[in-house]
């Protein structure tokens, strides 16, 4: 597959395939924070096997600053009080996770209870602390071009690029004529808002169960979980922060684990994607919002398109 030079905001030059070249230039004119949908999803883990696996529709935000979403959420969890957590008294009605772990919190005591909430909210706010601390190193990095396996396209969208195992075990990229390579895949974090289930045979909507009355059912792979409180207490405290903000997710978007993906009025499908160039995708190309003006990054792109163009039609 052809490959080309692409060069990101920073200054930072990647070789791409047209696909991702095309992929990169939409998302760059895309809003910052803005709400993304993302249809026929299915995840590479966390199911028995991929007939098992559901398709989730996803509604979340795209493009934002990590830093900032850490701050809000220490300040969060130093605002929350063991009152917060909405405990439930009985395992009636419960159903999926909370049912797995009520057992484990109904089995201690009042004061039990509010230790262990204490001492599990500061060990989470040294741990977002911590990534707080990565995630400037990052930045600096990615400003520099220095971070090693990923690459900042625009705020929000990573490129992961080929990388080989050193004998002292660290990963490298493997470099072409000086510069990284990306993989064929492209990463965003995303803020949930909403997410559901539905199943690959005849898209309905389904439940937790992942019971559909086609005849399909899903099956997630079992977790190993700890013989302790601390874990259904987290859950809990999870749950309780969604009042104040959402979690941190990554999406890694190949070729053929999504249907579609709309930011901002733009709609991403990978069928759409063809190496085959005609006008139709070239004038689509070039209508991009100010696609040309970014430093540079395209117009060599579009250069050897129309110079492409101009081969096919004297043949």
């Amino acid at each position: 597959m052809t490959e080309r030079l692409f060069t990101t905001q920073t200054g930072e030059r990647i070789w791409l395939t047209r696909k991702q070249v095309e992929t990169c230039a939409m998302l760059t004119t895309t809003r910052k924070g803005g709400f993304a949908s993302l249809s026929g999803y299915r995840a590479k883990t966390g199911y028995t096997s991929i007939s098992k696996t559901p398709l989730m529709k996803l509604i979340f935000t795209s493009r934002f600053s990590v830093e900032n979403m850490y701050k809000k959420e220490i300040a969060s969890l130093n605002e929350l009080s063991f009152s917060d957590l909405n405990i439930p008294e009985s395992a009636e009605n419960l159903e999926g996770q909370n049912l797995i772990d009520f057992p484990y919190i109904a089995s201690l005591t009042e004061d039990e209870r509010k230790e262990l909430f204490e001492s599990c909210v500061q060990k989470m706010i040294d741990t977002k602390e911590d990534s707080l601390s990565r995630e400037n190193q990052l930045n600096t990095a990615l400003k520099e071009g220095i971070a090693l396996n990923k690459v900042q396209i625009c705020k929000g969208v990573f490129i992961p690029v080929v990388n080989e195992k050193t004998e002292e075990g660290n990963l490298v990229p493997v470099l072409k004529e000086g510069h990284k390579q990306g993989k064929d895949s492209i990463n965003m974090g995303r803020l949930d808002v909403k997410k559901s289930y539905h199943c690959p045979e005849c898209k309905n909507e389904v439940g937790y169960d992942l019971v559909c009355e086609c005849g399909w059912t899903g099956e997630r792979k079992l977790t190993k979980r700890r013989k302790n409180a601390k874990v259904p207490m987290d859950n809990l405290i999870l749950k309780a922060l969604k009042k104040h903000c959402i979690g941190y997710k990554s999406l890694s978007l190949t070729s053929d684990n999504y249907e579609t993906l709309k930011i901002d009025g733009e709609e991403f499908k990978p069928s759409d994607i063809s190496i085959n160039i005609n006008v139709e995708d070239l004038e689509t190309i070039l209508e991009v919002e100010e696609i040309d003006n970014y430093d540079g990054c395209y117009k060599e792109y579009l250069e050897e398109l129309e110079e492409e163009l101009e081969t096919v039609a004297v043949a």
